[in-house]
């Protein structure tokens, strides 16, 4: 082999390499823009939806403030107090606690079942709060929260009926106690309680 063909040859595979080098080089750069337009995207759309619930969260703590203002009452469900929910199947809820005092207070919720309208369905005493709590029927509803002053929390809430109850009514009571005395600030579990609101309602499972 001539000295001529062995340099060309090394020129052809400097060139190979070279060439595979921006193929490299190129295909990095595409990589990069794609996963940065997948970051973009995953971003705006959570960001979008956090927007939309924090959105929906105010027009249901809106409606609730006028609820409470025209019925009286400091405390309820954006359901109203007769509830209807499909047997087997959860319900979407928004629990509301309106706090009067200027100071941000803890207030105790615990939602009691006092009968049910079919004599032969059990009828589980306490079912948010308390130590005889038996099932959550309201998934993510806390026995106690901190509300600030001069506001409304809402929470949200997953309403489930065990389907071994069938369908019939169940005569409810929603009682929520307001701290007097906190041990520990902003320990609501260190706080005493007393009576703040008692309000009745009703869950038919249909």
């Amino acid at each position: 082999m001539s000295v001529l063909e062995i340099t060309k040859k090394r020129c052809d595979m400097k060139k190979g390499a070279l060439e595979l080098s921006i193929t490299a080089i190129v295909v990095l750069i595409i990589a990069i823009t794609v996963l940065g337009f997948a970051i973009f995207f995953i971003k705006s759309l959570f960001g979008a939806g956090t927007t939309l619930l924090s959105g929906q969260l105010e027009k249901v703590k809106d409606t609730l403030k006028e609820t409470f203002a025209s019925e009286g009452i400091s405390a309820g469900f954006d359901a109203g107090k007769d509830i209807k929910v499909k047997q087997g199947k959860p319900l979407d809820l928004n629990l509301g606690i309106s706090n009067s005092d200027s100071a941000s207070k803890c207030f105790q919720i615990q939602i009691n079942c006092i009968q049910s309208t079919d004599i032969v369905t059990p009828c589980p005493s306490t079912i948010v709060g308390g130590d005889g709590a038996i099932e959550p029927w309201f998934s993510r509803l806390f026995s106690t929260i901190q509300v600030e002053g001069n506001d409304v929390t809402v929470i949200p809430t997953k309403l489930q009926v065990p389907s071994s109850l069938g369908k019939t009514t169940f005569q409810m009571k929603l009682d929520v106690a307001k701290e007097t005395a906190v041990t520990t600030a902003g320990d609501c579990a260190s706080a005493t309680y007393a009576t703040y609101a008692s309000i009745p309602f009703f869950i038919t499972v249909e």
